[in-house]
């Protein structure tokens, strides 16, 4: 009998394949191996960590205040997937789920031994988002163009050091082959005004930002939220 097979969908008619207790997307048979079925689709996108989970640091959802009582600093904010970049080169969520599919984080450089806070985004565009990123490696179609990008450490719960501090443990240099980049730091000012604060948000749309994130420069609780948000101006 000849059943009816189509290896864009992962489907076959055969009685093997529709009564597997699997998603449609991993399922295989005899007939799609031998039709040349990847066996790299048949991974699960993500998977549950059987670790306890990472603490990650969480920021208000709030403007900050026009005049600070002590130095702060800001980054750029995207808008992808927050994770946890490990030292054997996993990628863990903030809902202790590792993803797979991403062998280009995989690379170890230097034998590190620290966690890296990240944000994994899809480069190209400014206003790529979090689903973006999801049926990028869902697809597989544009994994080259995911970075990590790279602006904290995550230390151990009874490590309380400063976030400029944690910050020089960040890669000074990264290989050309690995899709990572620290984010650079800037100085915010102690004392704005309300209008000086517009002109930022129109220079973060101009820019096609999506905002900043400002925090503390001195800042040790790693396991409250921090910092203040900063998005841009709305046209």
């Amino acid at each position: 009998m000849a059943y009816h097979i189509d290896l864009a969908k992962n489907y076959c008619s055969c009685p093997h394949w529709k009564y597997q207790r699997l998603p449609v997307a991993l399922r295989t048979c005899k007939h799609l191996r031998a039709a040349g079925q990847d066996p790299t689709t048949l991974q699960p996108l993500m998977t549950k960590r059987s670790h306890k989970p990472i603490h990650f640091q969480l920021f208000r959802n709030r403007e900050p205040p026009l005049n600070m009582s002590s130095q702060h600093v800001a980054s750029r904010k995207f808008n992808g997937i927050r994770v946890a970049w490990l030292p054997d080169g996993s990628l863990v969520t903030r809902g202790n789920n590792v993803i797979h599919r991403l062998p280009q984080f995989r690379r170890d450089f230097g034998g590190r031994k620290y966690t890296f806070d990240c944000e994994l985004v899809k480069a190209g565009s400014s206003h790529t988002t979090h689903v973006d990123v999801m049926a990028a490696i869902n697809s597989k179609q544009g994994l080259s163009d995911l970075w990590l990008a790279l602006f904290d450490v995550i230390m151990n719960d009874n490590m309380n050091e400063p976030y400029v501090s944690r910050r020089r443990r960040l890669p000074s240099t990264i290989p050309e082959n690995v899709n990572a980049v620290v984010v650079p730091l800037m100085m915010w000012p102690t004392m704005l005004s309300s209008a000086r604060l517009r002109v930022i948000k129109e220079e973060l749309r101009n820019l096609g930002w999506e905002g900043l994130v400002v925090r503390d420069a001195h800042e040790t609780k790693r396991r409250k939220r921090v910092g203040y948000k900063v998005l841009a101006a709305v046209e």
